[in-house]
Formats: C-alpha cells, structure tokens, sequence
C-alpha cells in the first residue's frame, strides 16, 4: 500500500524524513518517526531534526507561521502518495494541479522570508 501525505499536518502522529539538496533535486528517504501531540513539540520536533522543508496537505495559520519563523519551507495542501509527490519534489513540479487539494487553483508555498517579523533561523533537511 502507497503511503499518502497527511491531510492535516498539526494531528500527524508520524513524519517520513527524507534528505536532499533541495527542490528538483533528488530525495533520499531517512526514516518514520512518531510525532509528538501538541503543534508546538510537533514545530520544535522538525527545529531539532534541522528540518529545512515541510510537505504537508493543511494545517494552520498558526503552524504555518511557525514554520516558516523557523526558516522552515512550507509546501502546503498537498495531496497524493507519498512516491508520486517525493517524484514531483525531484522534478521541481509540485505546481502541478494534479496535487492541489480539492477546491483549490494552487499550492501554498512559502519560507522564512514569509515571517511577519522577519526572524530567519537556519535549518537543513526535510
């Protein structure tokens, strides 16, 4: 069975890392771990991991935010298996419709320079 992205990030209970040198490049796969409960463990959780990019299909505005005050890349509502959207990660073609969410035109992506107040810390995998 092909795993799928997690519809909701902030009640994911577990996180497939993978590392790469980026978006379009290719994306090696680390390892499953458990996630903690609450949005804030789950947010210093991928801080600790030197998490650089989340994939995500929702979350909210308050996680999103925080990720991104992290200098942490957020491609948000997502959908698709885990191999078809890691493939379009690899080809730099997560714009594609056919991984929006149903009901919306686009993909959210944003980054740390998204920070309302500006903070920038530096983090490296996904």
């Amino acid at each position: 069975m092909d795993k799928r992205v997690s519809p909701v990030f902030d009640v994911s209970r577990y996180i497939d890392l993978y590392n790469s040198e980026g978006y379009g490049h290719p994306a090696v796969f680390v390892a499953t771990y458990s996630l903690p409960a609450t949005l804030g463990e789950k947010i210093s959780f991928l801080v600790e991991c030197d998490i650089d990019t989340v994939i995500c299909g929702a979350l909210t505005r308050e996680g999103e935010l925080s990720l991104i005050c992290h200098n942490i890349e957020v491609y948000a509502f997502i959908r698709g298996s885990m191999r078809e959207v890691i493939q379009a990660w690899e080809c730099a073609s997560l714009s594609d419709e056919r991984f929006f969410m149903p009901g919306l035109s686009h993909t959210h992506h944003h980054q740390g320079s998204d920070c309302p107040d500006g903070r920038k810390e530096k983090s490296d995998s996904f």
